[in-house]
């Protein structure tokens, strides 16, 4: 077993099969995984303190992944909140096309710290498609359930979408009608230029 397979274990016991990071001290673990870490030598270490930054590591190159995956593509977003044990999360999921196949990403399931209320579920949200640099345009629908305040968290992001496109159309208009200002004042200055030259050439040629 190489190094990179050893370590792809390890981090799969700890996601995928929800283990506990205190498994790599364990005393029976700990019987299994040294005769191996031995004989691969090179300082090679296996404790919960490195295995928890390899598994940030590996998520943040997901993440990068799946960010280049979702730049300038048409989105559809599903929410759903869940409760057990008083503890509350808010999962965020994204559907979109690549070809024929219809993919379904997980981006987050965030804890909710705060009263559930439609301005805190939307600013989470805008949060986690921020985090993957999705912009609110790309969002071409949003399910929820039925909840009051899905239902207005829902339109608070509709509304945000909406303002930020009619201020970017606006901003271009400004810059448009800049530019033909720019442009006007220059063949303005054309025009009082031209017959100064005159002038300058009549007292010449006399």
């Amino acid at each position: 077993m190489s190094p990179e397979c050893l370590k792809d274990a390890r981090i799969e016991l700890v996601t995928v099969n929800g283990r506990p990071f205190t498994l790599m001290e364990n005393a029976g673990f700990r019987k299994i995984i040294e005769p191996l870490q031995n004989a691969m030598g090179n300082n090679f270490v296996i404790n919960s303190s490195n295995i928890r930054d390899m598994v940030s590591s590996v998520a943040q190159e997901g993440r990068e992944e799946l960010k280049n995956d979702l730049k300038g593509r048409l989105l559809m977003l599903k929410i759903d909140s869940a409760t057990c044990r008083d503890r509350s999360v808010l999962g965020v999921n994204v559907q979109y096309t690549d070809g024929e196949k219809t993919v379904l990403r997980t981006l987050a399931v965030r804890e909710l710290n705060d009263r559930h209320t439609a301005e805190y579920i939307s600013s989470v949200v805008q949060d986690v498609l921020h985090e993957y640099d999705v912009e609110l345009r790309q969002v071409y629908s949003i399910t929820s359930d039925n909840g009051a305040n899905m239902i207005k968290a829902v339109s608070l992001l509709s509304d945000i979408q909406e303002d930020t496109m009619c201020n970017e159309v606006n901003e271009a208009d400004t810059m448009d009608k800049e530019e033909d200002g720019d442009e006007t004042d220059i063949q303005d200055e054309s025009q009082e230029l031209v017959p100064d030259l005159a002038i300058e050439l009549d007292s010449v040629m006399q």
